[in-house]
């Protein structure tokens, strides 16, 4: 924010940081779930999604906004779209016997956190502050160690690849960009398969 905005917006980087945790709960289906009911035409559970969202935002935002300024109502959106998606997968789990990978969402997010540490050390390493070239730098680095990452962890395999391939393949510009990564991804998947399995 500071490089594209200047001195005005210092602050706004944690504000953005805080808010962004939001997206962890996409672990439990956050970004999904409402695509899910709408798909088997499950309204009543969408409206009631809204409902307990409200329910919990009213009396928390206040309270916390009272202690925290705006800190208190970015965590009380945090914690009424928590209980909100935690209804809704309870709901679809009871009703349609699907739950959440739990597993892989772990995986997902450890990747993103083990990725996050070499790029967060670059940043308070840099004491020349390069803006540009430390963003550029840093964009690097991260996306080549979640990439390692997630396939260490499993949270990625052979069919994902080939799912994402096919996701972008068809447009010419955007399959130039990321096919790149998709072959890095295979050539690790293949050289942890010949690891795994010397005979």
């Amino acid at each position: 924010m500071l490089l594209t905005y200047g001195s005005s917006y210092t602050f706004a980087p944690l504000y953005l940081l805080l808010l962004a945790v939001v997206y962890v709960l996409t672990g439990i289906s956050y970004l999904v779930i409402a695509s899910f009911l709408n798909g088997v035409a499950e309204t009543r559970t969408i409206i009631n999604m809204s409902a307990v969202t409200l329910v919990v935002y009213l009396p928390l935002a206040p309270a916390l906004a009272s202690r925290l300024g705006p800190y208190g109502l970015l965590i009380a959106y945090i914690v009424s779209n928590a209980a909100s998606t935690i209804y809704a997968v309870g709901r679809v789990s009871r009703k349609f016997k699907a739950r959440p990978d739990l597993e892989a969402s772990a995986n997902i997010l450890f990747a993103g956190v083990g990725a996050a540490i070499p790029t967060v050390a670059l940043i308070v390493v840099d004491g020349l502050r390069f803006g540009v070239i430390n963003l550029i730098v840093g964009t690097l680095v991260y996306l080549a160690a979640y990439l390692t990452l997630v396939l260490i962890l499993r949270a990625v395999d052979e069919q994902d690849i080939f799912n994402l391939r096919s996701l972008f393949g068809g447009t010419r510009v955007v399959a130039a960009i990321v096919n790149p990564v998709f072959d890095y991804e295979s050539k690790l998947l293949c050289r942890e398969a010949k690891v795994e399995d010397p005979s």
